[in-house]
């Protein structure tokens, strides 16, 4: 039985224990197991003789703090980026197992929640891969322009590209907008064309769809502007599966039909640069302040 210690005087080695049975037991230090000290308020379990209702074998139960916040939220951050990890893994193995129809098996295999969190880091690999580009793209006009004409590299601050750090985040933010961009026309589509799907299915949707531009921005961020024949090639591949990405995002996802999705693909495109030439324009006023 459960209870709670009431009383207890170290002279007389007596103390009192209010069962879970609303009963007060009397019992002795001697029947005391624990090792810590008797403690009015402890909460033990004990053991009861029927047979002269005595008290016997008192065992402190051990109180379980619960973990506190400063702990509970960065195991979760950490167990949620190793399961996105994980869950694009799946997702890719199942796009190349079935180009048609493994986007939707991925989606009901995961689940909103998790297949939200995998299009959380994808897009968050998309941002962090467009300012990586950004920077290199800026670091090789203003080395091509010291080539030329050092009065061209004045806008960059002299022969060396640096910018603040308040800067790097401007990037980063509007580096996100594009998946934004992609997420929000989705829920518009869905809205005027009374589709299927929710947020966090955009959102998931949207992160693969990109992906190919993300591994896009990656390499030319590795290995910069100077080959541009095969950045061009790639180019191709990355959009060309961006595109597919898409018509399949329209037909399984919102469940569009596919003479709809076919029509709406180049209107997700055009929408979403025009947002990205806007939030350039923007970029380049807050930066160098044009």
């Amino acid at each position: 039985m459960e209870g709670i210690i009431l009383d207890y005087s170290s002279e007389t080695e007596i103390g009192i224990i209010r069962g879970n049975d609303a009963v007060r037991y009397e019992f002795t230090a001697s029947e005391y197991r624990s090792k810590s000290t008797i403690t009015v308020g402890q909460t033990v379990d004990f053991d009861i003789d029927p047979t002269n209702n005595t008290v016997s074998s008192i065992f402190v139960i051990p109180e379980v703090k619960p973990p506190t916040s400063q702990s509970v939220i960065p195991q979760a951050v950490m167990e949620g980026g190793k399961d996105a990890v994980t869950d694009t893994l799946t997702v890719f193995q199942a796009l190349q197992k079935d180009p048609a129809n493994g986007l939707q098996a991925a989606l009901q295999s995961l689940g909103d929640n998790r297949a939200f969190n995998t299009g959380i880091v994808l897009s968050a690999l998309f941002a962090i891969a467009s300012w990586a580009a950004i920077i290199k793209g800026a670091e090789f006009s203003l080395n091509f322009a010291n080539a030329f004409s050092s009065g061209i590299s004045r806008g960059f601050g002299g022969s060396r590209f640096d910018i603040a750090f308040s800067d790097h985040i401007k990037i980063l933010l509007l580096s996100s907008f594009p998946a934004l961009g992609i997420i929000f026309i989705l829920w518009a589509i869905k809205q005027i064309f009374k589709g299927k799907g929710n947020i966090k299915q955009f959102t998931f949707a949207t992160g693969v769809s990109i992906f190919p531009i993300t591994l896009l921005l990656f390499v030319t961020w590795l290995f910069g502007y100077t080959n541009l024949d095969f950045l061009s090639l790639l180019s191709v591949f990355c959009f060309t599966t961006l595109i597919l990405l898409l018509n399949t995002t329209l037909i399984g996802v919102l469940q569009l039909s596919s003479r709809n999705a076919l029509f709406l693909v180049p209107i997700v495109l055009v929408a979403d640069t025009f947002i990205g030439r806007v939030l350039s324009s923007i970029l380049i006023r807050w930066l160098f302040w044009v």
